[in-house]
């Protein structure tokens, strides 16, 4: 019994055994092999970086960028790229991926990222002053002052806007002693600290002017600042589309970026924003290898030097020391004058300002030479530079053909001096002439214009330079014609008759109006006597002449083009020309007889 038992036991084992056998081997459990991924740097922001992982079965990723040295948080992807912005700090990261598949073990590969992060160039911290250098200009000045300012503990920079509902573009100026450089698209985000002391929200503006490369646009950005007090950091990406061309080329949308010399501030950029303001730690782009020239290699960069050609001092605004003696005083009696700036007549105009607020690259002051006797120094600090001076009431000239000056320059040849009135159309503008190269020379030029109430007036210059001025006044030369006349014969049925030109803008209603004589012709008479050539054309009754159509295409003013008494192109314009000198001519009316 006992051994039927055993064998039928034996026998359920052996059936079991076969049983199981005729399943087949167990399947193999999924693997993830050969796991990499590469790190790319975005070219334009070197912060930000990107993971693309590949390996075999995997069907998905976690990427830790290691942002705190830790990793929590992680990027998921199936195996497309995943972006990350680090912060702005040199640091070494390890990025860790797994990979991951469902049934399989996590597979999970470390590599090591080295974040270099070049500092923001500093174009101005205001620790130190000089340089970088401080301009001033229109009604904006700008100066160091130590902090604390709220929350900044160190020297920081002062900007002062005098705004009016006039000049609602002041501005100051930074610049340094190399170019700014603008070229390289990852350095072209520009930071800028402000501080007000209300909330308020003004236009801030940026511009990098005066081009390395010739014909190359200055560029500008405007940002509207927080409404917050104190603080804030704003910034200015130059490389957005925000950016455009400045005045006068501020319709071409083509930017090219370059090399600058200076970079200008805004505060309130086309907004009445006037009170005071600070800034601190402008940085970005980066100071070219290329040094702001100094021709005359006397330590004063060209955009300060006053005398770009002639060494000078640091305390003359780069030119030589000015006049050490007063000029000769006039001999001409006080009564016989009509004063506009001398020591030597008491009866001179009062001054309210030696330099108004829309002065632009030239300065005036008013310094003592010697003891009682006082010059303008006029610099002009860039070509076509102009400044005014205002007096407290007005003047008339009409009874002078002559004015006066006494000059010393350090190198100019010439600067223009203009009496301005009511009507900004009318002007004395005369161009007085420099021969001497050292001491003080006087220059008498000949004015035919008569402005009777002059309140203004404006030097500039076609160059940069320096110049004294003194003994300013208007007389009468007896040499001169006391009067010239220009006889214009008109249509019989006339009622009115008149000139225009450029010296009125081309204002049918602005230049002087003819009278009628005896004989039935017209005269426009100008006492004192024109001594410069008048450009001018005939307006009757409302009408003006037209030379070009008719006569000057036409060639039947061939003569007067010949002898200079007609201008044309014979398209667009043709004008007459009083020729100086000349005398009393006659003109008819819409020919050129």
């Amino acid at each position: 019994m006992k051994k039927t038992l055993s064998l039928l036991l034996g026998l359920f084992i052996i059936l079991i055994s076969c049983s199981k056998s005729g399943e087949g081997p167990e399947p193999k459990a999924p693997t993830i092999t050969g796991l990499d991924f590469t790190i790319t740097t975005n070219q334009e922001n070197p912060l930000q970086v990107g993971v693309t992982p590949t390996a075999t079965g995997a069907s998905s990723y976690k990427v830790y960028f290691d942002v705190a040295g830790a990793p929590s948080t992680f990027e998921e992807t199936s195996g497309s790229i995943v972006t990350y912005t680090y912060p702005k700090m040199s640091a070494t990261y390890s990025i860790k991926v797994v990979a991951t598949a469902d049934g399989a073990a996590n597979v999970e590969l470390t590599k090591e990222h080295t974040i270099t992060v070049v500092p923001d160039t500093v174009l101005s911290d205001f620790e130190s002053v000089n340089p970088p250098y401080l301009i001033d200009d229109l009604t904006a000045s700008i100066v160091v002052v130590e902090g604390p300012i709220g929350t900044n503990e160190t020297k920081v920079g002062k900007i002062t806007n005098n705004s009016s509902d006039i000049i609602n573009w002041e501005s100051v100026q930074i610049i340094n002693t190399k170019y700014i450089d603008l070229t390289d698209v990852t350095k072209r985000v520009i930071s800028l600290d402000f501080y007000q002391q209300d909330a308020a929200t003004p236009n801030i503006g940026i511009k990098f002017e005066i081009a390395l490369t010739e014909g190359v646009s200055d560029i500008e950005l405007t940002r509207k600042a927080v409404e917050t007090a104190g603080w804030q950091t704003i910034e200015f990406d130059f490389g957005s589309d925000d950016v455009e061309n400045s005045f006068p080329n501020h319709e071409n949308p083509t930017i090219t970026f370059d090399q600058y010399q200076s970079i200008v501030i805004f505060i309130g950029y086309g907004e009445n924003a006037a009170g005071e303001y600070y800034i601190d730690n402008l940085t970005g782009a980066q100071l070219s290898s290329t040094d702001i020239p100094d021709t005359d290699g006397d330590s004063v960069i060209d955009p300060l030097d006053g005398c770009i050609d002639t060494a000078g001092t640091v305390e003359n605004d780069g030119c030589p020391a000015g006049p050490s003696t007063a000029p000769t005083a006039p001999t001409r009696a006080a009564s016989e004058v009509l004063s506009i700036y001398s020591n030597t007549y008491t009866a001179n105009p009062e001054v309210t300002t030696y330099e108004t607020a829309w002065s632009t690259n030239a300065t005036i002051e008013n310094v003592e030479i010697t003891t009682g006797e006082n010059a303008l120094k006029a610099t002009i600090l860039n070509a076509n530079g102009y400044a005014g001076i205002a007096f407290s009431e007005s003047f008339d000239t009409s009874a002078y053909n002559t004015i006066h000056f006494d000059v010393w320059t350090p190198g100019l040849s010439s600067f223009k001096f203009k009496l301005e009135g009511s009507n900004p159309d009318e002007a004395v503008e005369v161009t007085v002439p420099i021969t001497r190269s050292s001491g003080w020379e006087s220059v008498n030029v000949p004015i035919s214009a008569a402005i009777t109430d002059v309140n203004l007036a404006v030097i500039s210059g076609a160059d940069a330079g320096q110049v004294y001025i003194d003994n300013v006044y208007l007389y009468v030369d007896d040499t001169l014609p006391t009067s010239t006349v220009l006889n214009i014969i008109a249509p019989e049925d006339a009622i009115s008759v008149r000139i225009s030109g450029p010296r009125w803008g081309w204002d049918p209603n602005g230049g002087p109006v003819a009278v009628a004589n005896e004989t039935g012709t017209w005269d426009v008479i100008f006492s004192p006597g024109l001594t410069e050539n008048l450009e001018f054309l005939i307006i009757v009754d409302g009408v003006e002449e037209n030379l070009i159509d008719f006569h000057a295409a036409a060639g039947k003013c061939t003569s007067r083009i010949e002898d200079g008494t007609l201008i044309t192109d014979f398209d667009s314009y043709a004008s007459r020309i009083w020729l100086s000198g000349s005398g009393t001519q006659s003109y008819v009316y819409s020919s050129c007889e």
